[in-house]
């Protein structure tokens, strides 16, 4: 009957809603930078990296794009440098920089750095192809903006490798690296055991905390130009 009634009235049923992308999705562009990371790689962006034993290890939880975003607008810069140089001491796949990158391409041209130089650390290695390309789809961004824009990829623990430099002048060594002039995390929140390797480095530079989230703050303070 409801078959019959339907074809009398020339209804149909519903169809489900199909999400449909944007005109100008062929073009990445400071506006849509971080749904095209978040449509590339559905979920990355905001999911742990592995299953709930993995977790216990790096503890890493994607920051969703929105809480990104608002990150990144909160980025003060006075007179922009001609080379900006963003720290980003927990990359995962890169959506802190990206934001970052969206925020500063959006701004007036004056308030715009000449380069962006952004250094981030990301201890998991099979995010590194994920992370390259958030970097490509950065530089075109940023090429449309007539910014500079170089992406450092660096594998590895950024408390261990930031704490073995902390007894130094300069955590990245002054006489190659000025520092940084801004930086953007998300730290893990975990506890740190006593017996670990990076409870062990933070304590001989003199660094006496229990967690990763202070420790990712205190170093990444220490490295600001």
């Amino acid at each position: 009957m409801q078959h019959r009634l339907r074809e009398a009235t020339g209804c149909s049923s519903p169809s489900p809603a199909v999400p449909r992308r944007p005109t100008s999705w062929a073009t990445v562009t400071a506006a849509n930078l971080l749904e095209r990371l978040d449509l590339e790689r559905p979920g990355l962006t905001h999911r742990p990296t592995a299953d709930a034993g993995r977790r216990a290890g790096p503890s890493q939880f994607f920051t969703p794009i929105g809480v990104a975003r608002f990150m990144a607008s909160m980025l003060q810069v006075r007179e922009p440098p001609e080379t900006l140089r963003l720290l980003d001491p927990g990359g995962g796949s890169g959506v802190l920089t990206a934001a970052t990158v969206a925020e500063l391409c959006s701004r007036p041209e004056h308030s715009r750095p000449a380069a962006l130089h952004a250094t981030v650390w990301e201890i998991d290695a099979r995010l590194a192809g994920d992370l390259d390309r958030t970097f490509e789809h950065c530089r075109a961004v940023c090429a449309k903006a007539e910014v500079d824009f170089r992406g450092e990829r660096r594998q590895g623990n950024f408390i261990l490798d930031a704490a073995a430099r902390a007894n130094g002048p300069d955590l990245l060594e002054s006489e190659r690296h000025p520092g940084f002039h801004a930086a953007i995390m998300n730290p893990p929140y975990r506890k740190l055991r006593s017996d670990s390797a990076e409870r062990s480095r933070l304590g001989a530079a003199g660094i006496e905390t229990s967690n990763l989230y202070s420790a990712f703050v205190w170093l990444a303070l220490k490295l600001l130009a």
